[in-house]
């Protein structure tokens, strides 16, 4: 069985793929490429074109659009890198709840990525409450702010498990629609955190981690299915975020747009601001439910943020740097927001 059967196999068992059953939202589309085009960093033509290419799609089809073209452009970072991804893996959204991405085989070898469909909307929640609160100056408008957190809130009850509802987002930031530069941002980081995700699971392949194999069960409402993924230990996920980390500099340095250098180089922050949201939710998880039976998979997120840091620092655009201080302090105030409202 190839990757393509066997994430077919995996989906059907988790009940079907959830994006493949939902079209693309025309007025979602039109209400985005009206900001990207006033936005000026844009070329009409572009625009038309991404018009042309949703047109009548599910998200299902558009997820793996996107991903395929960033996939190509990830393995050649790294190769640059020295560490060669010998084939291009399958990547697909599988409907779980364990807000997770992992590195597969299929039963013939071929490498997979899945990502959990769920963990995007948590990414989507946090760029766009980043742009609200950093890249807005949201101190100048009284109740921002706060709302913008309301909206993590939510995401990070979604993180653990609870109900959430992607209606709330639009209907908490009724003024990001109508700022194109804040949508472009919100954009920008929500891919970039993509990317980091994506890079990540390469780093497994690349680093030979999914040569020791794991049975792991998925998850989604009633259903389960039995995979194969790799043993993980703490100092490979170390090594797999530091590779990451790298390949997905490499990328946001390629990608960049002649200009808009500034606000593509701000994209570098994505994985250390998703990392900042682990923190809080572990740190509240912990204060929640102090005795957990769940060993841990993945090292604690404040010991990846500092692994992360050091090689942000060393080869960051000076913008990302920038950004990323007020990043840092609107997650203290954040956490701080957590606990009241969760007490």
């Amino acid at each position: 069985m190839n990757a393509a059967q066997y994430l077919d196999a995996l989906s059907l068992e988790l009940g079907g793929n959830i994006l493949e059953q939902r079209p693309f939202p025309a007025d979602w589309l039109k209400r985005s490429t009206s900001s990207l085009r006033r936005t000026g960093l844009f070329e009409e033509q572009a625009l038309d074109q991404l018009d042309r290419s949703v047109e009548g799609r599910s998200w299902g089809e558009e997820v793996r659009r996107l991903v395929a073209m960033t996939a190509d452009i990830l393995v050649d970072c790294f190769a640059n890198l020295e560490h060669g991804v010998p084939v291009v893996p399958t990547i697909a959204p599988l409907p779980t709840r364990d807000f997770n991405a992992w590195a597969l085989k299929a039963p013939n070898g071929e490498p997979i990525c899945v990502v959990d469909v769920q963990l995007f909307g948590t990414l989507v929640a946090i760029a766009s409450c980043v742009a609200e609160c950093v890249f807005a100056g949201s101190e100048s408008h009284a109740g921002n702010r706060q709302s913008a957190f309301t909206v993590l809130l939510q995401a990070l009850l979604m993180f653990a498990g609870e109900d959430y509802h992607e209606e709330e987002l639009r209907r908490t930031f009724p003024d990001i629609a109508h700022d194109p530069m804040r949508t472009f941002a919100a954009g920008q980081l929500a891919q970039g955190g993509l990317v980091f995700i994506l890079a990540h699971e390469f780093s497994h392949h690349a680093l030979g981690h999914t040569d020791a194999p794991l049975v792991v069960s998925l998850e989604y409402r009633d259903r389960q299915a039995d995979t194969v993924t790799y043993n993980r230990q703490q100092l490979d996920e170390f090594a797999a975020d530091a590779l990451g980390l790298r390949a997905f500099l490499a990328y946001a340095r390629q990608t960049m747009q002649d200009g808009s250098r500034r606000l593509f180089s701000q994209g570098e922050i994505a994985p250390l601001l998703f990392c900042q949201f682990l923190a809080v939710y572990e740190d509240l998880r912990a204060k929640l439910t102090p005795v957990s039976v769940d060993a841990p998979t993945h090292p604690a997120a404040r010991d990846r943020l500092a692994v992360l840091g050091g090689i942000f620092e060393q080869l960051a655009h000076a913008n990302a740097k920038v950004a990323y201080n007020g990043v840092r302090e609107m997650f203290e105030h954040f956490g701080g927001f957590a606990r009241d409202a969760l007490n």
